[in-house]
């Protein structure tokens, strides 16, 4: 599932995870997940509002069944490298959507 970086020792989420974390998503009656409040929420409230703390909450679940994640070290985003025939002053125009995680 979970793969680890060998540079940094970072854990990232896999396909089958993103699957999961959509699929609790759309699972409105899910709502036994706490936002950063302790507040009762549906996952896909807290995906929608607070995207890091849904992934590391879903991490953190994850964990505590299959040992496989090191939450503090979790990555949630990938950029790619950046493009190297693209001036400074147009790399805006790249890339105008959310990153991997999104």
């Amino acid at each position: 599932m979970a793969e680890e970086t060998e540079e940094t020792g970072e854990t990232e989420l896999t396909n089958a995870d993103w699957g999961k974390v959509h699929a609790l998503a759309w699972q409105e009656e899910n709502s036994q997940w706490r936002d950063r409040n302790e507040h009762s929420v549906s996952f896909r409230h807290l995906l929608e509002t607070d995207p890091t703390w849904a992934i590391q909450s879903y991490a953190r679940e994850e964990n505590k069944k299959r040992k496989r994640f090191n939450v503090e070290k979790l990555r949630i985003v990938q950029l790619r490298p950046k493009p190297c025939d693209v001036p400074n002053e147009f790399l805006d125009d790249v890339n105008p959507f959310p990153p991997s995680c999104c």
